[in-house]
């Protein structure tokens, strides 16, 4: 698909859709062709999105398709590949404390544009799964992508809300602010463990994706739970200190031979 869109717009950017449609028919049937091209149109929708919410290398020496954003706190301070039209969350939030108003997409805006393409995907699915042969591998392996791809979008969806939350926090010292921070990376972490069971009934688990990429989904598990590590320790430092304007840090504690870490 990717090749034939490639070629067929760069040789013709108005070409008919029916060049995509006659061989969607061909490998999925006619009834279910509209609903399969649908969701192809929904799940190219989805990494665009990502990268341009926010995005930790500007030269693509990343894989977006598996990535997590990156740790939230690092994730936070990301700029957007699309900055004349999505705000970066530390532009959002000045914006946002300063009254400042902008027609550029917020995270918010984002996170919700996410939620909305993953019901298509999913809803287009459903549709596409009653009409095509369930001995239709290629079908079999095309709806794990889309599937992939849905779960990635609800990821972000709730891993962006965590993220400008947790920078609300951090400007205003609103407590409420980090609970439903945290809310959102459990959410977050759940649909990530989801995803990476449908990538493993798929892919090889050591896959490599350019010079930095090699692994699986499964394997940024950790650092979702990273995620919601970092924010529960944010919390159990707010619920012993509250707010304060200046602080030394000495590192984090210390481990003995009583620590999970040396089981």
């Amino acid at each position: 698909s990717y090749y034939t869109l490639f070629g067929r717009l760069t040789y013709n950017p108005s070409e008919s859709d029916e060049v995509w449609m006659r061989e969607l028919r061909s490998r999925f049937g006619k009834e279910a062709a509209p609903a399969v091209a649908e969701s192809y149109r929904a799940a190219s929708r989805v990494i665009p999105l990502i990268l341009g919410t926010a995005t930790s290398d500007y030269n693509m020496g990343i894989w977006p398709e598996k990535d997590m954003g990156g740790l939230i706190n690092f994730f936070l301070h990301l700029g957007s590949y699309d900055p004349p039209r999505i705000s970066s969350f530390m532009e959002f939030i000045r914006n946002t404390l300063e009254g400042k108003y902008s027609a550029k997409l917020t995270p918010e805006d984002t996170a919700l544009r996410l939620e909305s393409i993953a019901a298509e995907i999913e809803h287009f699915l459903k549709q596409a799964d009653v009409l095509v042969p369930e001995t239709n591998k290629e079908y079999w392996a095309t709806i794990k992508d889309f599937q992939i791809l849905s779960g990635m979008a609800r990821f972000f969806s709730q891993k962006i809300r965590a993220t400008y939350k947790l920078g609300f926090f951090y400007e205003l010292g609103d407590y409420s602010l980090l609970k439903q921070a945290i809310v959102h990376a459990e959410k977050a972490l759940d649909i990530w463990k989801s995803l990476s069971g449908t990538a493993e009934e798929i892919y090889y688990p050591k896959l490599i994706m350019g010079p930095s990429s090699y692994g699986h989904w499964r394997d940024n598990i950790f650092f979702v739970e990273n995620d919601l590590k970092q924010l529960l320790d944010q919390e159990e430092l707010f619920k012993i200190l509250q707010n304060f304007d200046f602080g030394f840090d000495f590192g984090p504690r210390a481990y003995t031979d009583e620590t999970e870490i040396y089981r």
